[in-house]
This record gives structure tokens, sequence and C-alpha cells, in this order.
């Protein structure tokens, strides 16, 4: 529960967080403690930040490899900080489009990650964009904007 309060807010006071989810100090204190070993037990991209003034999700770094990051050097990208919530749900979309499975995100977060460019400007069903796809190496090139706004990105898990 307090995973998923947390990856709908950004840094909040650990007070606030235990108010919010109807909990005492004590339970907060071992429930951050149980989070950040799962999160460091499982190697997962996120890290708990556990302070006395904050409490928040942060990225774990060194997610991409070297060929991922000159990919989105070479496009021309700018490294951008993803919410833990939208990193979430791009990692979900990924994972369902490798294995041909029907997306799920929900509606509220559509405006968000379309609005980021992480999904792709298409209609239909919700699909990484095309440029996140070239920047983790899972497709060879990028597509040209007039393309990608017609044309889906590959189905399926084939990468390089």
């Amino acid at each position: 529960m307090l995973h998923a309060a947390l990856l709908q807010t950004g840094p909040v006071h650990p007070d606030d967080v235990a108010s919010a989810l109807g909990w005492p100090a004590h339970r907060l204190q071992r429930a951050a403690k149980e989070l950040a070993v799962q999160f460091e037990r499982h190697a997962g991209p996120h890290r708990l930040v556990h302070t006395d003034t904050t409490l928040h999700l942060d990225c774990a770094p060194g997610l991409l490899t070297a060929e991922q990051q000159q990919n989105l050097y070479e496009g021309g990208h700018t490294a951008a900080s993803l919410s833990p919530g939208e990193a979430s749900a791009l990692t979900f979309l990924l994972h369902t489009a490798a294995h041909n499975l029907p997306h799920a995100v929900p509606a509220e977060q559509l405006p968000r990650l379309a609005g980021r460019r992480l999904l792709a400007p298409f209609g239909g069903e919700p699909a990484p964009h095309p440029d996140v796809l070239f920047a983790l190496g899972l497709t060879d090139h990028l597509l040209p904007a007039t393309a990608a706004a017609c044309t889906p990105p590959p189905r399926g898990g084939a990468g390089r």
C-alpha cells in the first residue's frame, strides 16, 4: 500500500503519508523499512528515500546500458526525469508490448504520458512511443514524425 501511495505523489512528509493511510507512525516506519529492503532485494528501478522530513521514490541510477544512453544522445534527446508513476506505466507498457498482452493503463494517466512523449502518437491501444523504443535499443531507428503519426511500433519482443 505504501508503494502505491508513493507512486502517486512526489516527496511528502512521513507524517502526511501516515495520516493519509490512516497508520500510526510506527507502522509507517516498519512499512518503509520493508519496502526499502524489497527494492534492494529485487533490483527494480525504484529506491526509497526516507528521511525525517521526506519520503519518496527515486529511480535507481545506471539502469540504461551504454548503447541505450548513446542512442538517446545521438537522437538528440536529453535526459528526462520520470515520476515513479510514469516509470511504472512505461515499464508496464513495454512488458505488455513485448509479450503481446492487452494494455490496461489507467485512462487518467494517458494524457500525461502522451504529453511527455512516452506514448505513440496514433490512436488505438496505448503503446510506447517509437522514440522510447529506439532509446532502449528495441528498434533500429527513429521513426520520422510523419511516419510515427501513422505507423504503430513493432509488436512483439524483437529487439536488436
